[in-house]
């Protein structure tokens, strides 16, 4: 994305951009910048472009209203802390004061055929 320092993530299949779950322990938030092209529609299993994908399940910070291991972003949600503009950037904030040792797995997975664009993740 030019003008920006960020990662193109392409996901040529469904796939996870790891993100070391020890650098959680003891935060309270995790915050990202994304910025999601209009022609990146694919859906997870129909729930959303990309999400966060939490092991174990029920360490999931509980904000789409389904403990599954997954916190879905995505362009039709009616929940503001998920919802997602395309073509523009937007920050997302995620309470992980909960989270601690038994967090194995902190990870983007977007869907097959998306592109989407990180910059500004802080632990």
């Amino acid at each position: 994305m030019a003008g920006y320092n960020s990662y193109k993530i392409t996901a040529e299949s469904q796939g996870k951009l790891h993100v070391k779950s020890a650098l959680l322990a003891n935060k309270s938030t995790f915050t990202f910048t994304v910025y999601v092209p209009s022609t990146s529609t694919a859906k997870l299993g129909g729930y959303g472009e990309f999400a966060i994908r939490v092991k174990s399940n029920d360490l999931e910070p509980n904000i789409d209203g389904r403990t599954d291991g997954h916190i879905n972003y995505n362009s039709s949600s009616s929940i503001d802390e998920l919802k997602l503009v395309y073509d523009q950037w937007a920050t997302y904030t995620v309470d992980v004061s909960s989270l601690d040792s038994n967090c194995t797995e902190w990870a983007f997975v977007v869907a097959a055929g998306n592109v989407i664009y990180l910059r500004d993740v802080i632990a």
